[in-house]
């Protein structure tokens, strides 16, 4: 009886949402389902402390567009981090590559799929192809990975080769001893092949609630019936139709995730925090609920629109810096305004400085972007603004430390990390915006180099 209730509720809302009809007469109320399946699918111009800042509990990226640091955050933040890997096709992009393989095509190399330039279909059973996957992996588990996703397994249909996909995961598996996911593609009905579910975590299917079809749903409540993961891929952008497919989605027990379809971002509907700070008893903190935009606050004061504040303490004045919506840069002390910048400026940080405060930000201008320094008193007293560093190149993340005597800024500039004193600048390497921080000292004599 469960079994036929369960079958039933599945049907009547898998009906629902294929139903254009239904949807635009079926009351709704106009908020995000209570519980959000943090699940998140990114594969080009990932950010790092986006994805951090959303805290999934999946997150499914591409290898090549994160750096390892930020896996292991996700790792450490308890997120379960996969990687993409292509395994119906070979990708001409990837490390692996080899262009000879065009005039001297390996045994595994199929025809170019027509819809995906530059990516060619493999006899995905063929031990060299399968070598390369398994090589991709150890290198993804070295870089912190937590398992991967296998994309485009439904090339088996073309091959006429479904039947060995159970013992080609079960190697994988074994081998690596990983979590792994696969998208199922026009591939479902494999999930009922003997030892098919066994061998993998967890299945992913694109767009089942928007196609309706019975039976795809069916076979993935089989997967989940079998205690393996089920993830779901939506593609929409309108609110009503991502909140009813994020509705849909948990009403039959599976993780849905909802983006546009070139899962370049995060949506609209998952809140992030940004930027936490503990200042002598109050929290600064920007916060974006569901569909809303960033808000800076104080405690429970809103502060105003924006997304990047920084805080210091000095004499018992809070001091805080934050970037306003409209690009604008604002200090506040004891919540009273004392500054705001003239042109478009972004990303402040304050610090404190003997009697008083210091504060760098970025600003826009006809030649490029400058780096500026601000310094006032714990009065409120603004002593002086300085242009620190002037050229055409792209500069993100200030931050701004004083050991009480000196300061000291590291800011990010076309991919290489700047140090400053504000007597000599020094490029100190390669960096990611975000992944680094600064913090003053005063004795050397405890450091380890």
């Amino acid at each position: 009886v469960e079994m036929k209730l369960r079958l039933a509720v599945t049907l009547l809302i898998v009906a629902a949402l294929a139903s254009s009809t239904i949807l635009a007469s079926a009351p709704r109320e106009d908020r995000t389902p209570s519980v959000i399946p943090r699940v998140v699918f990114w594969y080009s111009d990932i950010s790092g402390v986006r994805l951090v800042e959303a805290a999934p509990t999946l997150a499914v990226v591409d290898p090549d567009e994160i750096a390892s640091d930020w896996v292991r955050r996700l790792r450490a933040s308890g997120t379960r981090v996969l990687a993409y890997v292509n395994f119906g096709m070979a990708e001409n992009w990837r490390s692996y590559w080899n262009p000879e393989w065009l005039r001297n095509p390996p045994q595994w190399l199929g025809p170019e799929d027509p819809k995906w330039r530059g990516e060619y279909l493999v006899r995905f059973w063929n031990p060299e192809w399968l070598e390369i996957v398994k090589k991709s992996i150890r290198d993804f588990l070295g870089r912190g990975f937590s398992g991967v996703m296998l994309d485009n397994i439904d090339v088996c249909i073309y091959w006429g080769r479904c039947g060995v996909l159970p013992e080609v995961f079960r190697e994988i598996r074994e081998e690596m001893r990983i979590s792994l996911y696969v998208n199922l593609g026009e591939a479902w009905e494999v999930v009922y092949l003997e030892d098919f579910v066994k061998n993998v975590d967890g299945v992913i299917v694109e767009e089942a609630l928007t196609r309706g079809e019975e039976n795809i749903i069916q076979a993935l409540n089989y997967v989940a019936e079998k205690g393996k993961d089920v993830v779901l891929i939506e593609y929409a952008k309108d609110r009503a139709r991502v909140e009813e497919l994020l509705g849909a989605g948990e009403s039959l027990g599976f993780k849905t995730f909802v983006g546009d379809r070139k899962l370049n971002r995060i949506p609209d509907y998952i809140p992030l925090y940004h930027g936490i700070q503990y200042l002598d008893g109050r929290i600064l903190y920007s916060y974006k609920q569901p569909w809303e935009r960033f808000k800076i606050y104080l405690n429970d004061s809103e502060l105003g629109c924006g997304e990047y504040a920084s805080g210091a303490v000095n004499e018992g004045v809070i001091a805080v810096a934050y970037e306003t919506e409209d690009k604008h840069v604002k200090i506040l002390l004891d919540d009273k305004i004392i500054y705001e910048s003239k042109g478009k400026c972004r990303e402040p940080s304050i610090t404190p400085i003997e009697d008083g405060f210091a504060a760098a930000y970025i600003c826009d201008e006809k030649s490029g972007e400058s780096v500026y320094l601000l310094r006032v008193d714990v009065s409120g007293k603004v002593r002086g603004v300085s242009r620190i560093v002037s050229d055409k190149y792209s500069k993100r993340y200030p931050v701004l430390a004083s050991n009480g005597e000196k300061l000291a800024l590291v800011f990010e500039r076309e991919g290489l990390l700047i140090y400053t004193d504000f007597n000599e600048t020094k490029i100190m390497g390669k960096t990611d915006p975000y992944s680094y921080t600064i913090t003053p000292f005063k004795d050397r004599s405890n450091l380890r180099r």
